[in-house]
């Protein structure tokens, strides 16, 4: 025999869970990050690319410029042990990054990048001259340059295009 139905049951569908969406606050990174972000490189309309991964190494970098193929550093004062406040490293943390950090000079030299570190204090008590250093910087590195070797001694000359 059939059931009647009950048009006033509505039946509850589970769905599948959507994966977690990371928010903006969490893609910004640290507050320094997210500072020279807004502050510097929003400002100077510097095309960038946040939180830059080495894969082959496992690391990020804090920003990647892909028109001048560098990579930007943003470095707290005392989480990477700034030379001009401290002597020596004073606890882990900073003998830490202090190795990860020279890990990822090395990679960034080997991988044919330019990496540039800027401290937390320079950001914040002289941003203009962090972006007076910026525009020079970057306009020197945007500029396209060939090395071509000489046939004759094996020496390297600079041809601009």
């Amino acid at each position: 025999m059939r059931q009647p139905i009950n048009k006033s049951i509505k039946l509850k569908v589970k769905s599948k869970k959507s994966p977690k969406v990371k928010t903006q606050e969490q893609l910004d990174g640290s507050g320094l990050e997210t500072f020279f972000r807004v502050n510097i490189l929003d400002v100077l309309q510097i095309e960038y690319i946040q939180q830059f991964e080495a894969k082959s190494i496992g690391r990020f970098y804090d920003y990647y410029l892909p028109k001048s193929n560098v990579l930007l550093e943003v470095d707290g004062d005392y989480y990477h042990k700034n030379p001009a406040m401290y002597n020596k490293p004073i606890n882990a943390i900073q003998k830490k990054n202090m190795r990860v950090d020279s890990y990822k000079n090395k990679w960034a030299l080997a991988n044919g990048y330019v990496l540039i570190r800027i401290w937390e204090s320079d950001i914040k008590k002289h941003p203009d001259k962090v972006m007076k250093f910026l525009i020079e910087r970057l306009q020197i590195a945007t500029d396209i340059v060939l090395l071509n070797e000489s046939k004759k001694d094996g020496s390297f000359f600079m041809k601009k295009t």
